[in-house]
């Protein structure tokens, strides 16, 4: 089995950086034990930005997309969403996991967007204290 620097690459829009580094990481990487690649703390500086990505997805046992309007906006995470299918489709992988943090509005679907969450199954985010412990079972 090949190692892995990382259990999973999360890919995300910088602008949900908060929930990431607030929510997620704390509840896969110090509760899970789980170690993640973010970008804004796991990139190498210096390096071409693709380079990253391709480098960083290969490198995890797993990716995971936490989709947002604006991650729909973003055509970095629209470019990283498709290498990440790319790679998990080259690699006979597990699928990609996709935590819907909001409904995607009807003009941020682009058609790529669309079939992932038609072929995927995904997680939805609640930010209800009832909800939360099941979400995070969940994932």
């Amino acid at each position: 089995e090949q190692l892995f620097i990382y259990d999973v690459f999360v890919s995300y829009s910088g602008e949900d950086s908060d929930w990431v580094l607030d929510k997620l990481v704390p509840n896969l990487e110090q509760d899970s034990n789980l170690k993640l690649c973010i970008h804004e703390r796991d990139f190498q500086a210096g390096r071409l930005i693709i380079d990253n990505i391709v480098e960083s997805i290969e490198n995890s046992r797993r990716v995971l997309i936490i989709l947002s309007n604006n991650f729909a906006r973003s055509e970095w995470c629209q470019f990283e969403m498709t290498l990440a299918q790319k790679h998990v489709l080259n690699r006979a992988t597990e699928p990609l996991i996709v935590v819907l943090l909001e409904d995607i509005d009807s003009e941020n679907m682009s058609n790529a967007l669309h079939a992932l969450l038609k072929t995927t199954s995904y997680i939805t985010w609640f930010d209800d204290i009832q909800q939360i412990q099941l979400f995070w079972d969940r994932l």
